[in-house]
């Protein structure tokens, strides 16, 4: 009698590789384990350039990977571009069995994961409900977040955002961190799960986890963090975390991600920005002046978010300058956030002050100047102050 329960292996660690030995080869797409089961494990590196480890609940380990394809023995093709390929090569197996029945249930099951299982747990995803989940399923959204394919890990996503709170952990939080360094497309599917986490941003867990990423050694971990906080809603901004992020603002490299996370489309995505503390509004302007002119455009985005509080001379006067600037992309960043900021430039005694500020080597531009000098005017209703602010303009 044959028994009926099908076979299940799940992936496993590399702490379960040793004492495998070759059983096998099997001849496959690498991109279809790719798309199913997600990135490779690492090799050594020269002779197996990556590999995936499945275990059942019998102890039974196999593992598929590459065998002298990459590397010195083939520098033409890197792991990359290996795993990546849409055409059928040849792959070994290894096991710690050399029972060809539990070989045979291995290739069963994979054929079946390979053909149905993607589908499968797409769609096991897209059913779980809202709630709480159990700590089996729990476990299984985990794993197909870390070691799905891309489609599988954005279904992942999509239902880590639509359960939100219940199912807001640190480990859940953790993973979503950590799929942030993978770009697109999984990165933006985890910065919006992240938002499912704003109800609980100002509880303790959250509060020191964030600040622990703020506060990391990795330049890309800061990054990272500072993204993560734009996802988590207002009430992440503690005193705390308003204060290292204007630290965060002064550093290098953390400066443009920092004014990036204050942008003007983070702010039309609907995305939370800071509280313009007195010392972020004089990080952005410090940074309005920046030599780069990159670091300057993403100072002039920025200043959208600062609302009201950009109306102080420390911002306005740099940002004005950027209007006759020979960088296009400063330019018009500048003269973009003129618009947003509207009635904000409408400073008493702003034109004059700009007057006297305009240098003769500033301006060699002049159109967007000119633009933003007619909106300030109509701004303040004193046509006077615009003329004598077009010449002074017009005569640099």
């Amino acid at each position: 009698m044959s028994n009926s329960k099908q076979p299940r292996f799940v992936r496993a660690s590399l702490d379960a590789r040793s004492e495998l030995f070759g059983v096998a080869s099997v001849e496959m797409i690498p991109k279809f384990l790719i798309e199913r089961f997600g990135r490779p494990s690492p090799g050594d590196g020269n002779k197996v350039s990556g590999l995936f480890l499945f275990t059942d609940e019998h102890g039974a380990v196999f593992s598929i990977y590459d065998w002298k394809l990459t590397g010195s023995y083939n520098p033409t093709c890197s792991p990359e571009e290996l795993w990546d390929l849409e055409e059928i090569i040849a792959l070994n197996i290894g096991s710690n069995s050399r029972s060809r029945e539990t070989l045979k249930r291995f290739l069963r099951w994979l054929d079946r994961a390979l053909a149905d299982g993607l589908e499968a747990d797409q769609d096991w995803l897209a059913r779980l409900p809202a709630q709480s989940l159990s700590a089996e399923n729990q476990l299984r959204l985990l794993q197909l977040m870390e070691n799905g394919g891309t489609s599988t890990q954005i279904a992942a996503l999509d239902a880590v955002h639509r359960i939100g709170e219940p199912i807001a952990t640190l480990t859940v939080l953790e993973q979503l961190l950590q799929l942030m360094h993978l770009g697109q497309p999984i990165r933006p599917a985890a910065i919006k799960a992240i938002s499912g986490f704003a109800s609980l941003a100002d509880s303790d867990w959250v509060q020191s986890y964030m600040t622990e990423q703020l506060n990391s050694e990795s330049a890309k971990v800061r990054c990272n963090g500072l993204v993560a906080l734009t996802a988590l809603g207002n009430s992440v901004w503690t005193s705390g975390v308003l204060t290292r992020f204007a630290e965060l603002l002064a550093e290098e490299p953390t400066a443009e991600r920092a004014l990036a996370c204050m942008g003007s489309i983070v702010v039309r995505l609907g995305r939370t920005t800071p509280p313009p503390t007195p010392q972020i509004v004089s990080g952005v302007a410090k940074q309005l002046s920046n030599s780069n002119a990159s670091m300057r455009r993403h100072a002039a985005d920025a200043t959208v978010s600062l609302g009201g509080a950009a109306g102080v001379l420390e911002i306005l006067t740099p940002l004005f300058r950027m209007l006759g600037e020979a960088d296009r992309y400063a330019r018009v960043s500048a003269e973009m956030a003129f618009k947003a900021l509207g009635r904000v430039t409408a400073l008493p005694g702003l034109i004059a002050h700009l007057c006297q500020s305009v240098r003769a080597e500033d301006f060699q531009v002049k159109a967007s100047a000119l633009r933003v000098a007619r909106d300030i005017v109509n701004a303040t209703g004193d046509p006077e102050a615009g003329r004598r602010l077009a010449r002074v303009i017009k005569g640099c």
